[in-house]
């Protein structure tokens, strides 16, 4: 059963806005473990795009979704900034899609 952890952005200066460079792990909190039960997923790529959908608030509060393990409580949906860690590697939301950090773009991920 594929599963995925979202940590969300909470420094306000980059909120919203944060580049792939400045993942700094300090800044992030764990707010959900998502899961399903289904392995109806081709790749890692159609089930972050899941992970970014129920997490996410659309006609109720994303945490009441299935699949879904809220660790926090009330919060806001995932959004730009936000990692999601998917078999070992961890994704940063960008405005379309995800990059995937590596030891490359991000000085605080270790090869």
């Amino acid at each position: 059963m594929p599963t995925a952890n979202v940590f969300h952005n909470q420094n306000s200066r980059s909120l919203f806005c944060a580049e792939i460079g400045d993942y700094d792990p300090d800044d992030y909190k764990l707010v959900a473990e998502v899961s399903n039960n289904k392995d109806q997923f081709s790749d890692d790529h159609d089930f972050l795009e899941y992970v970014y959908e129920r997490t996410n608030s659309t006609f109720r509060y994303w945490g009441e979704n299935k699949g879904v393990n809220d660790f926090t409580g009330k919060n806001r949906s995932t959004s730009v900034g936000d990692v999601i860690e998917l078999n070992g590697s961890k994704y940063m939301v960008s405005s379309v899609g995800f990059e995937k950090l590596t030891s490359q773009n991000c000085p605080h991920i270790v090869a």
